[in-house]
């Protein structure tokens, strides 16, 4: 695979020169889209210039999903983390929560090994609404709960990754929208190592391959040195991706169109399915029948097969 720097610590950023202008336009188009999505700007000090989109009046923008060993459905949301029993389907009027009537602004969220990551803004009505951001807080009841782990006040990840470690714990990639930069912490998230400034939209760490992806505007990029470092990847240009870890090296992700792809084992890349319009968050739970989640214009669904049929369990309002 050829590849060439994307932006070291403090370097400038250098475009990928396979990718072409109209690529280039139409993913930094879709990061625009996604930051409206999220109620925030993706790199710190760039103001926000479209109205949010893909917001239910009952719970505002969707952040993250998540889905428990049960089949619980989690939606990480402007409001709060909602619940969606296994076995459930409606609207998004039959999503239960705020969960312990929590309604924080819950950003950067992912749900690992019964451990759910999360970061994003304090309840406006809650005792730490004086903050302006949460940094790292972790949940191990399902959201009934969650501990302030790092960062409190400095720090908003607008996107985590975690996978457990050697030591029974958790290895946490993260990206700080405040300071446009990825941080690394190897024990759960309690200490942190600055990496690269580089305005990434997803991160996720393959562990087959200890490669730790992020989608950029110029395409993937990946990074074997716990994001210290970020090469430029040969592939579609994803806007949202996730290691399946099951140690294959499989990767799953959606480009700006809808269109899901996969990546084999071996490193090339099929397109197998398509989401409705552009997706807001994705999501995989592994095992053997990988179950991807993603939240689009239909609402949020699943699929068992990469994208080739959908199920739909939470119904948007027309």
């Amino acid at each position: 695979m050829n590849s060439k720097p994307v932006r070291d610590t403090g370097a400038h950023s250098r475009t990928h020169e396979r990718v072409t202008h109209r690529l280039v336009v139409s993913i930094a188009a879709a990061a625009a889209v996604g930051a409206a999505i999220s109620g925030c700007s993706l790199v710190a000090g760039v103001p926000e210039t479209e109205p949010p989109q893909f917001a239910e009046s009952s719970i505002g923008h969707i952040h993250g999903l998540g889905i428990s060993d049960s089949g619980d459905l989690f939606v990480a949301t402007h409001t709060g983390v909602y619940r969606l029993p296994s076995g459930t389907r409606g609207g998004f009027d039959a999503l239960e929560g705020p969960i312990a009537n929590n309604a924080q602004d819950t950003m950067g969220f992912t749900m690992v090994d019964g451990t759910m990551f999360g970061s994003g803004h304090p309840d406006p009505t809650g005792t730490q609404s004086h903050l302006p951001s949460l940094g790292l807080i972790t949940s191990t009841d399902e959201a009934q709960t969650w501990e302030a782990v790092s960062l409190t006040g400095e720090a908003d990840f607008h996107d985590i990754a975690a996978v457990q470690n050697s030591t029974g714990g958790h290895d946490v990639y993260a990206y700080d929208a405040t300071a446009g930069s990825v941080q690394t912490s190897r024990d759960s998230g309690k200490s942190w190592a600055q990496g690269a400034t580089i305005s990434a939209r997803d991160l996720t760490f393959d562990t087959a391959s200890s490669t730790l992806y992020a989608t950029t505007e110029d395409g993937v990029a990946t990074s074997t040195d716990g994001g210290t470092t970020f090469v430029s990847a040969e592939g579609p240009a994803l806007y949202l991706a996730e290691a399946l870890n099951d140690g294959s090296g499989r990767l799953v992700g959606t480009d700006v169109s809808g269109a899901v792809w996969l990546k084999s084992p071996e490193g090339t890349w099929q397109e197998t399915g398509k989401t409705s319009g552009q997706v807001a968050a994705l999501a995989v739970r592994g095992g053997a029948q990988p179950l991807l989640v993603t939240a689009d214009a239909r609402g949020v669904s699943t699929s068992e097969d990469f994208g080739a049929t959908w199920q739909t369990l939470v119904t948007r309002t027309p």
